[in-house]
């Protein structure tokens, strides 16, 4: 029984995963590019917000009082200078993969223009700011700190639950077809995690990669 409590938590991303990838399914890029806009999308991404957040609180509250384990069991510790100089080197690599990825995606599937045609930078400023300071935290505490460390016991596999990190967090952007294209993030991001073990590495890291988003660039 103490040992089936400790994984309780994973019943979350297992189920945020299965909604996104059976809402979606096999999705074209080009039924991507029909997304919601203006106050429609405002809407649609203040309500993503806010499930992000009862996401992530109901997760620790799992973790403390059903698996009865430490936060610090999912990453939540202080990070050293270490852990924060480890930061942009794991951005620059993951921006690389994801040129030559995009490349690859691109070919295979013969586009010639952006995978993701849709910007962010036409949502409101607010809008922005709620993204910025929510998703880095969702995903990491769900995505990196929560799920490597949970199916690394399991499996006894560091790989593996990198592997399965990356691929979790990929599907909850888009599917199948978009989740493809977001792999070099939840890599990187899962890579750092599991080098450095430290959640606010990787919510930084997850944060500067949003951050031409914020700014209205992206």
């Amino acid at each position: 029984m103490g040992g089936t409590r400790k994984y309780i938590g994973l019943v979350i991303p297992i189920a945020l995963v299965t909604w996104r990838v059976w809402s979606l399914g096999p999705t074209s890029f080009e039924t991507l590019a029909h997304q919601p806009a203006g106050a429609a999308a405002t809407d649609f991404k203040v309500s993503v917000v806010a499930t992000m957040w009862i996401g992530a609180i109901a997760l620790m509250l799992v973790v403390r009082a059903l698996e009865r384990q430490p936060l610090d069991s999912i990453g939540f510790r202080r990070p050293s200078w270490r852990d924060l100089a480890g930061v942009p080197i794991v951005v620059i690599a993951s921006a690389l993969l994801e040129t030559l990825w995009t490349l690859v995606l691109l070919t295979a599937g013969g586009h010639t223009t952006s995978i993701v045609p849709v910007s962010a930078s036409a949502l409101p400023l607010g809008v922005r700011v709620l993204m910025f300071g929510t998703e880095p935290f969702f995903e990491e505490t769900v995505f990196r700190g929560y799920a490597i460390e949970r199916f690394e016991s399991l499996t006894s596999s560091t790989t593996g639950a990198v592997c399965g990190s990356a691929l979790a967090s990929s599907l909850m952007h888009g599917g199948w077809t978009l989740g493809l294209a977001i792999i070099p993030l939840g890599l990187g991001s899962a890579a750092l995690y599991a080098w450095r073990r430290n959640l606010w590495a990787c919510v930084l890291f997850h944060s500067l990669w949003m951050l031409p988003i914020l700014l209205g660039v992206a």
